[in-house]
């Protein structure tokens, strides 16, 4: 289906003036085959040029050097490049770049009437992708009303419903929870087997270790092309190009380090099991006798810390921001047929203040995003009140300005909040906003690029010029720049590799201990476990959970019910007590599944 023959792809970079300031490579002598079915998992960095890849599998850009052939047909011949356009389809990172219809439906079936699809066989494939993405029921709802999760979940189901040969998904799943991710990815391997090839580019390694191949991409070249089994056992190159290991890989990665003859990868839960099985015969055999196996000391100091931080965030509530039983609804006047308006957040009340660290978890839909707007000022709740140090933020006579400058927002797509010419211009806004000296300005703005990691290099360059994850990275640089009392930050890693995902959290971590108050949405339940202090559920619209992150995971929690997905480490424990290791009998950190297993070895 695609071969590719030393491509190459470079373009110039250019100020706003339009000089030419770089000539980027972002794909260089890159060869590969994918066959007529196959599912290719794409993995690398960010700035590693995946997104620029899947352009040119899509024919949305040409070659500067090399042979590119799609269908057999070249992507550089003009001739054939509508063809390769009908025959690919390309789920983008941003599904709002590819959406033109006003409703749900309209969108969906845009596609199909340029490709002349009969009417009736028009309603049979909107009425089954609507179904595979969970969308049925919002079929008349205008596309702006979705959340991000659902028009992900939109974008995908326009290109399904357009069946082409090939599908590529780049990063489609990023911003939907791990169910949503699971409906794309089962949809996925279900077009292989119907002779469809997957092009599937993602962060998340877990979702192609059952790929039939993956491409490791590090800075625009190749770096491994192979079997799940070949590419992820080589976990030096996948660290060198940015890319996590799955989950299970690192817990046995971890445990190989501490001691223990692990063979690597493992891929799956299953894996890990058969491993562990082999290790016990191992065990029983005296092969392991003498080898020097040492589990981590319990983490009772950090929990002890865990207990104050909660206790000093319910006296600090006066110092922090406070929703009172907030309802809030987009549709004015627009009545359902029970005549009741249908309400985005329901009674809501909840507290943020300085020294938290809070995951706010909930389904796409679920009002995450729009309960942070509430808290920014930027929506008016239609019932409730917002406190913000003790004083109403809606009142007229409190000006919003205050509100601002101590509580920042970085948004979900962080393209809507750029408006300057560069990069510099972008972070340096808000700064020359609060009134500071030049030199304080640029104090705070090469402060905050260097805190999310940004290169010095890019200050001339426009934010639109940027990869997705830059752009999220520099949204957050443009928040920090204004040294806010309190962070709201609405899925502030989606789209970003693993070294950035652990800067941006290392950051956050040395705000809070400086007495910031940080929210964060995640989809992640591994991040909330991992990084925060306390975990909020939000369902249909209403606060379901609202606990320190022990017990939001832990066993007197009902999960299921709330929607909360377990963590890997919960998975993994479950797994091990279901074959009878004697493993700990709750954790919900990779850090307890790993002190379970080193101590089965211990000795």
């Amino acid at each position: 289906m695609i071969k590719a023959k030393d491509v190459t792809y470079e373009y110039y970079r250019r100020d706003p003036e339009g000089r030419v300031t770089a000539e980027i490579a972002a794909i260089k002598a890159l060869s590969l085959s994918v066959g007529a079915g196959e599912f290719v998992g794409v993995l690398g960095g960010n700035g590693a040029g995946k997104t620029t890849l899947a352009r040119l599998f899509a024919a949305l850009e040409e070659p500067t050097g090399g042979v590119l052939l799609v269908d057999g047909m070249d992507v550089s011949d003009e001739e054939f490049r509508w063809n390769i356009r009908s025959h690919v389809g390309l789920v983008m990172q941003n599904p709002e770049d590819q959406m033109l219809g006003t409703l749900v439906e309209d969108d969906v079936v845009f596609g199909m009437e340029n490709l002349g699809v009969d009417p009736e066989e028009m309603e049979s494939r909107l009425e089954n992708v609507l179904a595979v993405t969970g969308l049925t029921d919002l079929r008349k709802t205008p596309v702006l009303h979705l959340s991000g999760g659902q028009k992900q979940m939109l974008a995908i189901a326009g290109i399904l419903a357009m069946e082409p040969r090939c599908i590529i998904f780049d990063e489609a799943t990023s911003m939907l929870p791990p169910e949503g991710r699971q409906v794309i990815l089962d949809a996925a391997k279900k077009l292989c087997h119907e002779g469809i090839t997957v092009v599937y580019i993602t962060h998340h390694a877990e979702e192609v270790v059952q790929a039939d191949k993956i491409l490791l991409l590090d800075g625009g070249m190749v770096s491994a092309f192979g079997t799940p089994t070949e590419v992820f056992g080589e976990w030096k190159k996948l660290r060198e190009a940015g890319v996590d290991l799955p989950a299970v890989d690192r817990l046995a990665l971890s445990c190989s380090q501490a001691g223990l003859p692990m063979q690597l990868p493992v891929l799956t839960l299953e894996g890990l099991v058969s491993e562990l099985h082999r290790l016990q015969a191992m065990k029983h055999l005296s092969s392991i006798e003498g080898k020097h196996v040492e589990a981590d000391p319990e983490d009772t100091e950090e929990e002890d810390l865990r207990e104050e931080r909660e206790a000093s965030s319910k006296e600090a509530v006066l110092h922090g921001l406070v929703l009172d039983h907030v309802t809030f609804s987009y549709e004015k006047n627009r009545k359902k047929k029970s005549g009741e308006s249908k309400a985005t957040l329901k009674d809501v009340s909840l507290s943020l203040a300085p020294g938290d660290m809070v995951a706010l978890l909930g389904n796409g839909g679920a009002g995450k995003s729009t309960l942070l707007q509430i808290m920014d000022g930027l929506l008016e709740p239609r019932g409730g009140s917002v406190y913000y140090r003790g004083e109403d933020v809606f009142d007229r006579r409190y000006p919003k300005s205050r509100l601002r400058k101590n509580v920042g927002l970085v948004f979900q797509y962080p393209e809507r909040q750029f408006f300057g010419d560069t990069v510099y211009e972008e972070v340096s806004y808000g700064p020359k906003r609060m009134g500071w000296k030049q030199i304080d300005v640029q104090q705070h703005t090469f402060d905050a690029l260097r805190a999310v990691g940004l290169s010095e290099l890019l200050l001339d360059v426009s934010p639109y010029l940027l990869s997705g994850g830059e752009q999220r990275l520099l949204a957050l640089a443009c928040v920090l720049a204004m040294d806010p009392e309190l962070l709201l930050l609405d899925e502030p890693t989606a789209g970003l590799d693993g070294p950035a995902k652990r800067r941006i959290f290392l950051l956050l971590q040395n705000l809070r201990r400086e007495g910031k108050g940080i929210l964060f949405v995640t989809h992640d339940s591994e991040e909330a476990a991992e990084e925060a202090d306390r975990v909020i559920v939000l369902k249909e619209g209403e606060v379901v959970l609202d606990e320190a992150t022990g017990k939001a995971f832990g066993p007197e929690t009902d999960g299921k019910a709330l929607g909360i997905v377990p963590t890997p480490a919960m998975l993994c424990l479950k797994e091990l007590k279901q074959w009878g290791y004697p493993v700990p009998e709750a954790g919900y950190r990779m850090t307890d599944v790993k002190r379970g297993i080193l101590r089965m070895f211990e000795g």
